[in-house]
């Protein structure tokens, strides 16, 4: 399928989404990227389950000919999110650790709010171009080497 839209002219990413990690094996020569969890608007037990699923297929993930292949883990979520149980609420450290985790696995970075109204702690972390860099090295590689200064990256 993602051939066949990219053969339009126009460049498509093409996700596929089952909500679990079988696509990994056979994704890059279907589609770009494909959810390998659940939807992470739940909170934080969501975003454990993305990773859960991740580390066995991330061998799966890279540069191909037709863009690549990546997992998706599902949007990202701002401090307050996922609160319909409070064991689950997005707190400024689960943020910045799911930014981190989403980060160094290389998944889609797809943001959610509105973007009038985020913080201004939201938007650096979104806006860090050390992690941005690290998300996407086209290399793709399974693990980072990250510098400290002063604790910052």
């Amino acid at each position: 399928m993602r051939d066949a839209l990219n053969a339009s002219g126009y460049p498509v990413w093409f996700a596929l989404c089952g909500w679990e990690p079988f696509y990994a094996p056979h994704g890059k020569g279907l589609a770009n990227s494909a959810r390998i969890g659940p939807d992470t608007g739940t909170g934080w037990t969501a975003i454990m389950k993305n990773l859960e699923n991740a580390l066995p297929v991330q061998q799966y993930i890279g540069t191909t000919a037709h863009g690549g292949y990546w997992n998706d883990g599902s949007l990202m979520l701002t401090p307050g999110m996922g609160c319909s149980n409070p064991a689950n609420c997005m707190s400024d450290e689960r943020f910045k650790s799911m930014y981190a985790l989403w980060t160094i696995l290389s998944f889609n970075i797809l943001l959610v709010g509105d973007f009038a109204k985020l913080n201004e702690f939201v938007m650096e972390t979104w806006t860090n171009d050390w992690a941005i860099a690290i998300n996407q090295v086209r290399r793709c590689c399974r693990y980072v080497i990250c510098q400290l200064t002063n604790g910052s990256l």
